[in-house]
């Protein structure tokens, strides 16, 4: 078996400057090749590259490895690869780039280009073609790499901008129900008014409402509504009764800070943020950071509610929550 000599030379491009040549790897054997695996979410996400160039061929050849080498380098140079990535060396590379020509099988000469992540030397992308023009064939391996390396960014592209339209289509649809929930609740603007048990001459009252108590909307009745407090149900002149204000969202987000405005049917439940008390009482406007909280109101003779909701910066989550009294012990 003939005496196979395999070199290698490392590129670093810097415009004006000439490239650094590293000669003299002496290997026994032959080289075997994998095939192309996937495009790597790593080189969609590259940066920089360190460009290697091999032979690999008989002794007798080993004379002219140097001047291959050096056309398999420039002809790469000539390609659209440093438009691509910046140039650079070692554990500063986010991938490392090798091409190889094996002269070793006369006639069936090959030329291949293999992309490692440098960090644990994985395959990242290879490719094999046979030699026929080395300006040709090292073309046509950058230009399919750099070109499945760009369908793939597009195809990322497009599935980040289908989460964020998505993530969008939740946060619109969290505020539709947000805003349709604020529209099922009214506020007491009259500092008391009746609430009656029927529409009839001789009306029975069934509880006294106040001022910024909240109620909520059974139906519409004329000059009345027909409202729900603390699970009585009666008539309310609509002139005592106004939609929550919505105000508070655009001040709030004006200033870039976030609350949570959480308001409750009966209204004095006490409200509790990730396990600690808020200290004040429903309906209430309190600051919080953004991120994911978990809201508990509570008020005596009704049960515990808990709610899941997520702040944004700028923004004010309204929690509306009609409370449900405790069963009667029997």
């Amino acid at each position: 078996m003939p005496l196979e000599i395999r070199m290698w030379k490392t590129a670093v491009r810097v415009p004006g400057l000439l490239s650094s040549l590293l000669a003299g790897l002496l290997v026994f054997g032959a080289s075997s090749r994998g095939q192309e695996p996937p495009i790597s979410s790593i080189l969609i996400h590259a940066r920089s590259a360190q460009l290697l160039a091999e032979v690999i061929g008989r002794k007798d050849q080993k004379a002219g490895f140097n001047a291959e080498i050096n056309r398999i380098l420039n002809i790469s140079d000539s390609t659209r690869l440093w438009s691509y990535f910046r140039v650079a060396r070692g554990s500063h590379a986010d991938i490392i780039l090798k091409i190889q020509e094996d002269q070793t099988l006369v006639g069936s000469e090959t030329i291949s280009l293999t992309v490692f992540n440098p960090d644990d030397n994985e395959k990242l992308f290879d490719e094999t073609r046979n030699l026929v023009d080395l300006d040709n064939d090292v073309s046509r391996l950058i230009t399919h790499f750099l070109s499945q390396v760009q369908q793939e960014k597009e195809i990322a592209k497009k599935a980040e901008e289908a989460r964020r339209q998505q993530a969008q289509k939740v946060l619109e649809e969290a505020e539709r129900k947000d805003e349709q929930e604020r529209k099922a609740l009214l506020r007491v603007i009259c500092p008391s008014v009746e609430l009656y048990a029927n529409r009839a001459d001789q009306r029975t009252v069934r509880k006294v409402l106040h001022e910024n108590d909240i109620v909520s909307i059974v139906m519409s009745a004329q000059d009345e509504y027909i409202v729900s407090s603390g699970g009585v149900k009666g008539y309310v002149s609509a002139a005592c009764l106004a939609e929550i204000d919505s105000s508070s969202d655009e001040e709030a987000a004006d200033q870039g800070q976030s609350f949570v405005q959480v308001n409750s049917d009966p209204p004095g439940a006490k409200i509790f943020l990730d396990g600690i008390s808020a200290k004040t009482v429903t309906p209430s406007r309190i600051n919080v950071p953004i991120g994911v909280h978990t809201l508990v109101i509570r008020l005596e003779g009704y049960d515990p509610v808990r709610r899941t909701v997520q702040v944004s910066p700028g923004r004010t989550v309204t929690v509306n929550q009609a409370l449900t009294p405790k069963a009667v012990e029997k």
